[in-house]
């Protein structure tokens, strides 16, 4: 008897703990020839986008300081504001951990230019992320493909690529050394 009125003590506490929090949506039945209740169903659906396949640029000049250093990698971009008919949309900018290339004397610092475009093939135009030291405006409505055509967001291998990343350095005059930067690319849905 004791563990009886225990339960039905926990039970009128834990109901008038939960009654003080808020009203429960869901409206019970009641024992009877027929019973009726009732639930609310709630889906928040946030856009979502992600970048990978992202990988490091390495130049070797080999000493010739003459020559324009310049290469393009493909990578993946997702987002889910895509459906089987529309393209998903979306934006990206560039910042950098320093906006010049640098071996670590500032008088020998060099600049580097960023492109971007929203496609893997040999057609299409760049957009200037970086360029001369300076962060160009954010590009935008830059498209993923629709969702059957995009890469697969769960999967970390970019084996679909849908986008295009270009760096290009001009050493010309700059002193011997390793010259280092760091890119931060986000991706934002549109």
């Amino acid at each position: 008897m004791k563990t009886l009125k225990t339960l039905a003590l926990a039970t009128a506490v834990s109901a008038g703990l939960l009654g003080s929090v808020g009203v429960m949506a869901a409206n019970q039945g009641s024992l009877g020839a027929n019973s009726n209740g009732d639930f609310d169903i709630t889906l928040v659906h946030a856009s979502g986008v992600r970048i990978w396949g992202l990988e490091d640029f390495t130049f070797d000049t080999n000493g010739d300081d003459s020559t324009l250093q310049s290469s393009n990698k493909d990578l993946c971009i997702f987002t889910n504001d895509a459906t089987s008919s529309t393209d998903g949309q979306y934006d990206i900018i560039a910042t950098g951990s320093s906006l010049t290339l640098s071996n670590g004397v500032p008088a020998d610092a060099l600049v580097y230019k960023v492109e971007f475009k929203d496609s893997n093939s040999s057609t299409g135009s760049y957009n200037t992320l970086i360029d001369n030291g300076a962060i160009s405006a954010q590009v935008g409505s830059l498209n993923a493909g629709n969702l059957f055509d995009q890469p697969n967001p769960a999967i970390d291998t970019c084996s679909a690529p849908n986008a295009n990343v270009k760096v290009t350095i001009d050493p010309d005059g700059a002193p011997s050394g390793t010259y280092t930067a760091q890119v931060f690319l986000t991706v934002s849905p549109n």
